[in-house]
């Protein structure tokens, strides 16, 4: 390990990237193993005291700049340097960093891991993992640091299967093992950890399924909304009844454009589950009263609705008076979005995103409890 003092330098940081950030990080080092880049991807895998970036945090490094952030100052600065040292020789290493500074004060030992062309199919197979929708998790053995191995544990795999699905198995760089990754699935509560036995060290990082945002409407807001979700790693679906706006011109980051005329039967068509987050935008009050009751049997993980507290007390009413009680209706977010004073498209982007990254984190008690 590489262990640098504490002291504070002058040392410039590197640029940082600035690409198209709803691909997810496996996609992107997929995209630049392709066009033959070198790439050190940077890992932090474990940590101890009071640190700014937790264990499983990660960014890459390029000869073009720095992508991602593993909480800034000086420790950043030299996790920086040291993967440059890994471009220009082409290994990895396992570097370890203790003080204090910007990012937090303790130890942060992080993987700055050196990846050939020859990883490309591997982590464009766990991109894959992640839109569909399979489970799974890395394992990395670092028992040598400069030579790690890295696999994917699947517990279930995408569908369809890649065609490189037979080659990745026989190299040993994907693992059907439903069990193994099972066990690293529920482990430190689904998080990333490392684990030392007597000879060996390995690494383990549950693949993290993107969330999908359903956007129900197409209007300004929905635009800007879509844009701002996907930046934070939302997988985004849109459906509207109407189809002058469902096109990538308008929603580029959306991985479903889905034209519903009269929004009947909504779950089935966009496969609705308990893990989605929906925001009903049509502007079109019949519509919405649809869609809400659809939605309420769904048992989605966020449902938000666009609109005036006064909308939400009639559309409240009828849906009561129809028999549904208001424990369900509980669960709805109207006006959607966390309360900033917002007023253009982008500002109320920001409140919603802002209350979907909450519940998502489980927060969102918190922030309605500040808004009474």
């Amino acid at each position: 390990m590489n262990t640098p003092s504490s002291s504070p330098e002058n040392s410039p940081s590197l640029p940082v990237l600035h690409e198209e950030q709803s691909l997810s990080l496996e996609q992107r080092i997929a995209e630049l193993l392709a066009a033959n880049t070198a790439v050190v991807l940077l890992t932090i895998v474990s940590t101890q005291g009071h640190v700014a970036r937790k264990v499983g945090t990660r960014a890459l490094c390029t000869q073009q700049g720095f992508d991602g952030s593993l909480g800034g100052g000086l420790f950043e600065r030299r996790v920086q340097e040291e993967a440059q040292r890994c471009l220009e020789t082409g290994e990895s290493c396992l570097f370890s960093y203790t003080g204090a500074d910007d990012a937090g004060r303790g130890e942060r030992h992080v993987l700055c891991e050196y990846l050939s062309p020859a990883c490309q199919s591997l982590f464009s197979f766990a991109a894959d993992l992640k839109v569909e929708s399979g489970r799974g998790a890395w394992m990395v053995d670092i028992t040598q640091p400069a030579r790690p191995l890295r696999s994917l544990v699947l517990s279930t795999p995408p569908s369809p299967l890649p065609q490189d699905w037979q080659e990745l198995l026989f190299a040993g760089m994907v693992r059907a093992d439903a069990l193994l990754s099972t066990k690293i699935l529920q482990k430190n509560g689904g998080k990333a950890f490392l684990q030392k036995d007597k000879d060996t060290e390995c690494y383990f990082e549950p693949i993290a399924i993107a969330p999908v945002l359903l956007i129900c409407g197409t209007n300004a807001e929905a635009r800007a909304t879509a844009a701002l979700a996907s930046q934070c790693a939302f997988t985004i679906d849109v459906v509207d009844d109407q189809p002058q706006f469902l096109s990538k011109e308008y929603f580029p980051s959306a991985r479903t454009l889905r034209h519903l005329p009269g929004m009947d039967g909504l779950l089935s068509a966009m496969n609705v589950s308990h893990e989605h987050y929906v925001v009903i935008m049509t502007e079109n009050y019949h519509l919405d009263r649809l869609i809400l009751k659809q939605l309420l049997s769904s048992r989605a993980a966020y449902i938000g609705m666009q609109g005036g507290r006064q909308k939400r007390v009639e559309i409240f009413a009828e849906m009561r008076a129809l028999g549904i009680p208001s424990t369900e209706l509980a669960c709805v977010r109207c006006p959607v979005g966390l309360s900033i004073g917002a007023e253009t498209p982008h500002e109320t982007a920001v409140s919603i995103v802002a209350e979907l990254l909450a519940a998502r984190a489980g927060t969102l008690k918190h922030f309605r409890s500040l808004e009474k």
